[in-house]
């Protein structure tokens, strides 16, 4: 939130991120999602041309400036993901039972280097698995495979396999592409698919800068394995649990998110839970009961942010399953409980305890904190069972961003951080009618301190 725009903020606790594809790229649709609390939109750079994604950005951004809100645009670099070709009519209606062919110049169109790495041995998923295709015999040129189920295929979508063997160049020239687009449009939120490492990290934060915000994608076994170090080199951590669940087996998914979230906080990072959310609202106009399950454990298991993906992009409900997912994550947050007790591990998080249980003890639910990277308000956030609502004051875009993900937290942008204070607090004393705030603060110029508390009178 911008620094003039106390009075119309829309706080929420669990953040949602919504995907833009064409079923939502209009300015109407677009201002009806900001006017429901969005304040996060991805973009998907492996779907459409950097035309198409400009005119998407500029129509965001010019509702933003007219409500002078900042509003948060990530970028979604391709990765080393494989990817069909683009079909003749653009979609191929593929039925059960049929014959189709992968290859060069097949039914179903792909590179000579995915051609390769597929084998004849295991079953072909496409589509993040929703068509599942398995081999008949390798001819030169293509493999021969039977559809085990009906689907209407479209261009671009994913083609994977148990076990395949991804390229180990990144990033990718799509990716640098990516980046330097975003960069030129002022844009520095990036999140990275198939992360197998923190070089992988390291060497984005090279070319996207030191300011860039970098959401690490974990969907391979790799970014598992490797994950606290990952987690180290990001700005933010996201489960992607579509291609997790083709690269593993899909019974780990569920315990492994748990993990994950918990790890993730311990390092004072944010993290995303992605992928079918709300799947079957792609096609119809309420979730399915085990949906609105999958979206209150993330909540319950701490998820800062929760993404909508095909549901908004190419679905037939966009708005309305933005509105689904808002009112389950408002439904849920009363309901969250911590399930584990966080590490101690040095002093700044001693005095994050010492924060939260003085505002346990005092009733002052509302807190105010000044950071310059965000771990102070990171370190608070994990607390979210608390009820506390935490207000992020910071001089700097790049932090501001960064805070946009995190769970109970309303981030504040001011180069004067004395009268975004006072700002904070008129806004407190008027409009929510408290009577007390305590202020956490860290040093400035030591990133990452948590060093002050104090009760303020409004």
């Amino acid at each position: 939130m911008l620094g003039d725009r106390v009075d119309n903020m829309t706080y929420k606790t669990v953040k949602a991120i919504v995907t833009i594809g064409p079923a939502s790229e209009s300015s109407q649709t677009l201002k009806k999602m900001i006017r429901d609390g969005i304040r996060i939109f991805r973009l998907n750079l492996s779907h459409g041309d950097f035309n198409w994604h400009k005119d998407v950005i500029n129509r965001i951004e010019d509702i933003g400036r007219s409500i002078n809100e900042k509003i948060v645009i990530v970028l979604d670099l391709p990765g080393p993901k494989f990817r069909i070709g683009k079909l003749p009519n653009g979609n191929l209606n593929v039925e059960e039972g049929r014959n189709y062919t992968i290859g060069v110049n097949g039914d179903i169109p792909v590179s000579e280097s995915i051609l390769s790495s597929l084998s004849a041995n295991k079953n072909i998923k496409l589509s993040d698995g929703k068509l599942e295709l398995k081999p008949i015999k390798r001819e030169r040129g293509y493999i021969i495979t039977k559809a085990l189920n009906s689907y209407s295929l479209l261009s671009e979508q994913s083609i994977n396999q148990d076990g395949i063997s991804y390229p180990h160049i990144y990033p990718t020239k799509d990716d640098i592409e990516g980046i330097k687009f975003g960069l030129k449009n002022n844009l520095n939120t990036f999140a990275l698919s198939f992360i197998s490492s923190s070089k992988d990290v390291e060497k984005v934060r090279k070319i996207a800068g030191k300011d860039s915000i970098l959401i690490s994608k974990i969907e391979r076994k790799e970014g598992v394995n490797n994950f606290k170090e990952i987690a180290k080199a990001s700005d933010i951590v996201m489960v992607a649990r579509g291609d997790l669940g083709l690269n593993m087996d899909i019974s780990n998914v569920p315990k492994l998110q748990e993990k994950l979230i918990l790890e993730a906080h311990q390092l004072k990072k944010p993290v995303i839970v992605a992928t079918q959310m709300l799947e079957s609202m792609v096609n119809n106009s309420i979730p399915t009961r085990a949906e609105a399950d999958d979206v209150f454990t993330a909540v319950e298991e701490g998820a800062d942010s929760l993404m909508l993906s095909e549901e908004t992009a190419i679905g037939n409900y966009p708005l309305k399953s933005v509105k689904t997912l808002m009112h389950l994550i408002d439904t849920f947050k009363s309901e969250a409980i911590r399930k584990s007790s966080y590490t101690i591990r040095s002093e700044d998080d001693s005095v994050a305890e010492v924060a939260v249980k003085l505002a346990e003890s005092t009733g002052i639910k509302n807190m105010i904190i000044r950071t310059v990277d965000g771990a102070s308000a990171f370190r608070l956030s994990r607390y979210f069972d608390s009820g506390i609502r935490l207000f992020a004051l910071t001089p700097r875009l790049s932090t501001f961003e960064k805070l946009a993900f995190g769970r109970g937290i309303e981030p504040f942008l001011y180069k004067n951080l004395d009268y975004g204070l006072m700002e904070i607090k008129k806004y407190l004393k008027n409009k929510l009618k408290a009577k007390k705030v305590i202020l956490v603060a860290g040093v400035f110029g030591k990133a990452g301190s948590t060093t002050k508390i104090e009760i303020l009178d409004l």
